[in-house]
């Protein structure tokens, strides 16, 4: 058996807002001047992730549960992307 069949393709956590918006959970304004996105959101259930830029390629990002702040931090793009990704495993996990 070939050993290219048996490859497992790796998965890529995303590395840009548009990557990670880009499921039908997320909700994402626009600038209708520049396109350029304004805030990205995600929710479920008691949970929500809001994303904003800062400043050219620093975006924050927070995270509530139940209406309660339980994080925040912000980063480089795809750092910023890295950490909510890790967050949407833990809430995946704990549901």
């Amino acid at each position: 058996m070939s050993t290219e069949n048996n490859t497992v393709r790796q998965w890529r956590a995303p590395k840009t807002v548009a990557e990670l918006a880009a499921g039908p959970a997320w909700t994402v304004e626009r600038s209708a001047t520049t396109g350029q996105w304004s805030t990205a959101e995600w929710r479920h259930g008691s949970w929500q992730i809001g994303l904003t830029p800062v400043r050219h390629g620093v975006v924050a990002a927070m995270l509530w549960s139940q209406d309660k702040l339980v994080e925040h931090t912000r980063g480089g793009e795809a750092t910023i992307c890295a950490k909510v990704t890790g967050w949407l495993e833990e809430i995946a996990r704990t549901a």
